[in-house]
């Protein structure tokens, strides 16, 4: 594992910064609005994942995505995770995960939409699950929480990390500053902020 507390993103302008960012963005809002990610992966040209297929087995709803991963979900923590609990503006999630039954069913209905691209969840009304739940694709096989999915996304950040060497620093860019100076002159104080 990359030691987070040592690194920094790679070098990077402010433009580029600024437009992963803004794709950030425009992934929350079009989530919050049903698309989902579709705005982003238009943005970014990203191959988006997909569900080849979607069903009940061993308590769970186990997915197979079209790259051959495997994952499988606690009805629990999709019902937790149903996007059309977000907050339109902040985000917030809107659903007190304490009020969820531990023992909640697998949906009722579970169908693969649009060539793979969302899966849809139906519960009874009796249930105590909301009846219709719409997931993205790419969302839930980013959010896999298998151990090889989690070791995938720890690899990708690793792999944008770069750590800091001395190598990278100018040396002659490091303001040096006696301690004895810092007291005893203002000026001195100044140069060592």
């Amino acid at each position: 594992a990359c030691p987070v507390w040592l690194t920094r993103p790679r070098a990077q302008s402010l433009t580029q910064m600024a437009m992963a960012m803004a794709l950030r963005g425009v992934h929350r809002r079009a989530t919050r609005v049903g698309g989902l990610g579709l705005a982003r992966r238009a943005l970014s040209g990203a191959m988006a994942a997909r569900v080849t297929r979607a069903v009940v087995a061993n308590d769970m709803v186990e997915i197979a995505f079209a790259d051959g991963h495997m994952a499988a979900f606690h009805p629990v923590w999709l019902v937790d995770h149903d996007p059309a609990t977000l907050h339109p503006t902040s985000l917030q999630r809107q659903l007190d995960s304490a009020t969820l039954d531990p023992a909640l069913p697998v949906p009722d209905a579970i169908s693969v939409q649009d060539n793979g691209a969302f899966v849809d969840l139906a519960w009874t009304a009796t249930s105590g699950a909301p009846q219709n739940v719409r997931f993205d694709a790419d969302w839930l096989r980013k959010h896999s929480y298998a151990p090889g999915a989690r070791k995938e996304r720890s690899d990708a950040l690793c792999a944008m990390r770069h750590t800091w060497r001395a190598a990278d620093l100018d040396k002659n860019s490091v303001t040096k500053v006696s301690a004895s100076a810092i007291l005893e002159d203002d000026a001195a104080l100044r140069r060592g902020l």
